[in-house]
């Protein structure tokens, strides 16, 4: 494996295209200079058949060789649930998250791609990340890890490529208009959508004005006040219905994308620090990752006590880490992913949510094995006395000595 600096000695590569604007004008560059371009296009689940056939239009029209579909769907809507299991989250503004939807596309694109490169006898990889940005690194990590008798080309780490494109305008041009502007990039697959870039950069930005894939202009209201009531059907950690309609992984991403039109559910804004140190900012909207996290996030409640749930948080905040930085695969995130599906397989049972506002209501959670109890929480007589007054005397003499403890540090003050 080597890390070609420049493009020069290159007779053919493979190409993770897009059909971005980055990857649209790597392929001209490249095939303006007699190099084969062989394009492979990750089908994530965010196109249908007509936009995937102008894309490869696109590619061909451009200047390459080959434009190869490989399916990647149900691998990456297997790999959201892993990361739902496991909480793999951990960019957190407020109450919202960012649901590592790109690093999770990452994952399957870089694996399913250098296999097919690698069966077609392509022994260059080529992709339009950028030297500032995550995805070079996870790229390269995911490549690598199928083969290292692969070799990687990155454009954005060759200085005549560099020093002929500057920015988007340059490439524009180069393109000669067959390429719209646009005031931010959109990176999308099943999970979700990724609004970064230009305008986003600036952090006063208003980002109510994106018209956002799925939910449309927020500033929209008229259907928040529009219940829609789903049942969640578990068995051993596995959501096997939604409302009777049995499911597979990726199934249910597309049912819950298409009940969540028009919701604004599962948006957040974020200011997040980069595999470099670099700090950027991007928008999310993922709103079937939303929903089942937190229904993931109920069962689990309901199940373990506080110390395993504080456990298990903290290891998701790793795992989502290490995952943001393309670790998917490292000894630590190969144990914290068993152990949020070892944590998830006793979940069984239903949990009923009303989705409304914007917001989800659990309308009911019926678990097998919950340590939830409804006599022992209630203030109600009950018949059987679980947890009576006594007990509670017995609790406070107990507290008492750790306070006595505390007292011998404390001054009086508040």
């Amino acid at each position: 494996m080597k890390l070609i600096r420049n493009y020069k000695g290159i007779a053919k590569l493979g190409l993770a295209y897009s059909g971005g604007l980055d990857t649209s004008t790597i392929i001209m560059w490249l095939s303006n200079k007699g190099i084969y371009v062989n394009a492979y296009y990750a089908d994530l689940g965010h196109d249908n058949k007509s936009t995937i056939l102008n894309i490869r239009d696109k590619a061909i029209l451009n200047g390459a060789s080959t434009f190869t579909v490989i399916d990647c769907k149900e691998l990456l809507c297997n790999e959201a649930i892993k990361a739902i299991k496991s909480r793999a989250f951990n960019f957190i503004t407020g109450t919202t998250k960012y649901y590592n939807t790109t690093p999770l596309g990452r994952v399957v694109t870089s694996i399913e791609l250098t296999k097919r490169m690698i069966s077609d006898g392509i022994k260059v990889w080529c992709d339009g990340s950028t030297y500032k940005g995550n995805d070079i690194e996870r790229f390269f990590r995911y490549s690598y890890l199928v083969s290292s008798n692969v070799d990687y080309y990155k454009p954005w780490l060759d200085d005549s490529f560099i020093s002929r494109f500057g920015g988007r305008g340059e490439m524009i041009a180069f393109l000669k208009k067959k390429h719209a502007n646009t005031p931010f990039s959109i990176d999308s697959n099943i999970l979700g959508n990724t609004y970064e870039g230009n305008d986003i950069e600036s952090l006063g930005f208003n980002t109510t004005g994106i018209n956002f894939i799925t939910s449309g202009n927020i500033t929209n209201a008229a259907y928040y006040n529009k219940p829609i009531s789903l049942e969640f059907n578990f068995v051993n950690g596995n959501i096997t219905s939604v409302n009777g309609v049995v499911v597979s992984n990726l199934s249910l991403f597309r049912m819950l994308n298409d009940i969540c039109s028009l919701r604004g559910i599962g948006i957040s804004d974020q200011v997040e620090e980069r595999v470099t140190g670099i700090k950027s900012r991007g928008v999310y909207e993922s709103p079937s990752m939303y929903i089942l996290h937190n229904v993931y996030d109920r069962a689990i409640t309901c199940l373990y006590d506080y110390e395993y749930i504080s456990n298990y948080n903290n290891n998701g905040y790793i795992l989502g880490s290490n995952l943001y930085k393309g670790k998917w695969f490292d000894d630590i995130s190969s144990n914290m992913k068993l152990l949020g599906i070892n944590t998830c397989d006793r979940i069984n049972g239903t949990i009923n949510i009303s989705i409304l506002g914007g917001n989800i209501f659990f309308t009911n959670t019926n678990l097998k094995h919950s340590i939830y109890n409804s006599d022992l929480v209630s203030m109600e007589r009950s018949k059987v006395n679980y947890f009576s007054g006594s007990d509670r005397i017995g609790q406070l003499n107990i507290l008492s000595n750790l306070i006595n403890r505390d007292r011998i540090n404390w001054d009086g003050r508040i």
